[in-house]
């Protein structure tokens, strides 16, 4: 799997479409004051910081994600936002928990199935229902790259590109399966909610270059088609006419 570059991951939170995805996700894992949350594949702590402020300092967040880079920064960025005391952040493997059973009384985690192969999946989720108490909420936050929609003056082209866009993810359709993995992990399920995320020409372009690469490394696109390609979304961009959005699917579940 590509690394991902935490400052894009930070750049992308700050967009308002996010932020209100964020917040949304935030308050459906009905957190209070002293509850214990847990961040699967927590990144940079772009989540764990705002749940440590909801739950506050008698609560406790913790955070996993495979990178010990992205750790480090996040236990570095929980101290400098002064909640790193009730705070903390762990390399470990979405589908081997390093924590106990029961532990949290709530469990989010945005955007990670995609990364991971769907036969793993539900190993994932089945651990995120392991270590969430009984009557806990889990949120779960995953995009379907079937539906990225870019306005381009080749509409062939466009197909062919978001299809090599989503053959570089490991579960590139995962926004749809959520449904599946909760009722397979034994969850009740309260909610299922498609959101729309309008993407910005910089975040698209940055998805979009290791795919393209790959594209024309494999000879499925050719050096032409992706200058072409590329200089047309950038006279859109120039001219304000860029448009792109892809849906994004948000679970709730509470654990039995």
């Amino acid at each position: 799997m590509q690394r991902i570059d935490p400052e894009y991951l930070k750049r992308t939170a700050e967009s308002k479409e996010v932020r209100a995805l964020k917040a949304r996700g935030y308050d459906l894992l009905q957190l209070k004051p002293g509850g214990k949350v847990i961040d699967v594949g927590c990144g940079p702590a772009i989540d764990t910081i705002p749940l440590a402020r909801l739950v506050g300092p008698t609560g406790l967040v913790v955070g996993v994600d495979a990178d010990p880079a992205m750790v480090a920064e996040a236990n570095q960025l929980a101290f400098s936002g002064s909640v790193g005391a009730f705070t903390s952040h762990i390399v470990g493997n979405a589908t081997s928990l390093p924590t106990n059973p029961r532990e949290f009384d709530a469990c989010y985690c945005e955007r990670v199935l995609q990364h991971i192969p769907w036969s793993l999946n539900f190993d994932v989720v089945r651990e995120m229902t392991r270590v969430t108490r009984p009557g806990g909420r889990i949120v779960i936050v995953d995009t379907d790259w079937a539906t990225l929609s870019i306005a381009a003056q080749d509409p062939l082209l466009e197909r062919r590109v978001a299809a090599e866009h989503a053959l570089f993810f490991a579960n590139p359709f995962s926004g749809r399966y959520l449904l599946a993995l909760a009722h397979s992990a034994g969850l009740t399920v309260v909610s299922v909610q498609t959101i729309a995320l309008q993407l910005s020409f910089e975040a698209l372009d940055y998805l979009l270059q290791p795919a393209l690469q790959n594209a024309v490394r494999n000879g499925r696109l050719g050096v032409q088609e992706v200058q072409c390609w590329r200089g047309d979304m950038c006279a859109a961009r120039d001219y304000g006419l860029f448009f792109a959005h892809v849906s994004t699917v948000m679970l709730t579940a509470e654990n039995r």
